[in-house]
């Protein structure tokens, strides 16, 4: 899955903070929580997340948390930010339905809500956090350098147990990371030059990503 969560800033903004939450079927829980809040220049606003969920079908239980902080300092020359965001999914896996005419068999009629693969399980967890700072050079001429990381790990687990075979052996399993870095400086013109209107933005961006992934039987 993805995960991406977009907050406002809090400059500007007077000191509060709101919780909400929500409830639905099989078993479905949700919470979130925000606050936001500046003082003078420095501003700040938080945001997380909780969502737990049993799920459709066997072994389909859902967890899900985030949170986002963002942090400024901001002056008529420029500005400086910090964003923090952290994400943990955890997912059971029930794969499919049984489906075999001949047989007889349909569990899609007569189990629509059980669980083929009722171990298997899914994960991911991702860690980000990005900088920068503007600086107005000139009127209508302004610097804006941003870096950050990022990195995202997924875990995934398979067992050789099935609603037909006994036993709790692993099968087969998942572990990956990816990670990236990124620096892109850049110089925005919003100004008249020569006598005529001028827009233009100029930079460069590097990125650098480092990725592993093993698939090891169990993960130990």
């Amino acid at each position: 899955g993805v995960i991406n969560i977009v907050t406002k800033n809090g400059v500007g903004a007077k000191p509060g903070g709101r919780i909400d939450g929500a409830f639905g079927s099989f078993g479905h829980r949700e919470g979130n929580a925000s606050v936001a809040g500046s003082n003078g220049p420095w501003s700040a606003s938080i945001y997380s997340n909780a969502i737990a969920s049993q799920g459709y079908r066997a072994n389909n239980e859902y967890r899900q948390y985030n949170g986002v902080g963002d942090f400024r300092y901001s002056t008529n020359e420029g500005s400086l930010y910090l964003n923090l965001s952290a994400d943990d999914q955890n997912i059971g896996l029930p794969g499919h339905r049984r489906v075999e005419p001949i047989l007889g068999i349909n569990k899609m009629v007569t189990e629509r809500q059980g669980a083929f693969s009722p171990y298997d399980w899914g994960a991911k967890q991702g860690q980000s956090a990005t900088g920068g700072f503007t600086r107005l050079l000139a009127p209508g001429f302004e610097l804006i350098v941003d870096g950050g990381v990022r990195r995202k790990a997924d875990q995934s687990q398979f067992f050789r147990t099935t609603e037909t075979v006994a036993g709790m052996g692993a099968r087969a399993a998942t572990d990956t990371t990816l990670t990236t870095g990124s620096f892109t400086p850049r110089v925005k013109i919003d100004s008249t030059l020569f006598g005529l209107p001028t827009k233009a933005i100029g930079g460069f961006d590097y990125y650098r990503a480092s990725y592993d992934s093993d698939r090891p039987v169990a993960l130990g």
